[in-house]
């Protein structure tokens, strides 16, 4: 699909309140991503929400198509105390306590300390039923995404930029080595003449058969193959990048190609410049690699 270049690295952050029989409840939800191959969702959240989780993640995947994504959710409640003491709870674990108590001859357990004790008060979902704190939990969540998704397209049009300079170095280097192989290849082919008539003396040659084997090196030091291919590599990089949308993998297996070609280069170049110039591309390759290893 068409549409911006996105990085799998951001953050976000969200909070929706509703205020239901007296009490305001706060969702608080912060997201973040990093790089991966895959999509890889994880989201936390408190054991009464954990009902949400599935929800969550549908909304993640809505928002995000790779990478690894972080979700986590926090909720509190203010105003009466009666909707977050969970009376069952704490009676349970007053009886155990004191029981041992009894056991052990030790003061009866307090109160005050059992409240601070998890899932007994301060916790929970205000004496409501979560799915009433579901809409609200809903904006929270779609608020992180969103913050998320607009910094992962912000550093995405930073990469997008980075890689159009790159591919337009990598064309520069290609047409440099193009422009100087033929020469290249003479130079090639005169030391070789040279080195032949210094090696036999006054016997001679066959102006044919060396000229057979002047258009033998010549070919084996023939790259135009090969910049033919990573002109059209390069090609289909400056496409998708222009296309836009969830196109990373694309962009590295194209990356991966292009190293190829940068490889063959090199060995094929017989002249030093020739040679500073592919390992130039190379390194050019290298970092186009980089950089695509960051987009969704």
């Amino acid at each position: 699909m068409n549409g911006a270049l996105a990085s799998m690295t951001g953050f976000g952050s969200g909070r929706a309140e509703v205020e239901v029989e007296g009490r305001r409840h706060t969702c608080d939800v912060e997201a973040r991503s990093v790089n991966g191959r895959h999509l890889k969702l994880s989201v936390r959240a408190p054991d009464e929400f954990t009902a949400f989780v599935p929800r969550i993640e549908a909304l993640a995947k809505a928002a995000v198509s790779r990478g690894t994504v972080y979700v986590s959710l926090r909720h509190s409640v203010q105003g009466g105390i009666e909707g977050k003491l969970d009376e069952a709870a704490l009676r349970a674990l007053h009886q155990k306590l004191a029981s041992l108590a009894v056991n052990l001859d030790a003061p009866p357990p307090r109160l005050d300390v059992l409240c601070l004790a998890p899932g007994v008060f301060g916790e929970g979902s205000g004496g409501l039923e979560p799915d009433v704190l579901w809409p609200t939990v809903e904006a929270a969540v779609e608020s992180a995404l969103a913050e998320l998704v607009a910094m992962r397209a912000t550093e995405g049009a930073g990469l997008g930029t980075d890689l159009r300079e790159i591919t337009s170095d990598l064309r520069r280097e290609a047409d440099a080595i193009e422009a100087g192989a033929p020469a290249a290849i003479e130079a090639l082919a005169t030391r070789l003449r040279a080195r032949v008539a210094e090696l036999m003396g006054d016997a001679e040659l066959s102006p044919s058969d060396l000229a057979r084997e002047i258009a033998l090196i010549a070919d084996k030091a023939d790259i135009s193959e090969e910049l033919q291919r990573l002109r059209s590599h390069l090609d289909q990089v400056e496409a998708a990048l222009t296309k836009g949308g969830p196109s990373g993998r694309r962009l590295e297996f194209l990356a991966q190609e292009l190293g190829r070609e940068a490889n063959t280069l090199t060995n094929k170049c017989r002249d030093q410049a020739l040679i500073q110039r592919a390992l130039e591309l190379k390194l050019g390759v290298e970092r186009l690699k980089e950089q695509v290893a960051n987009l969704e």
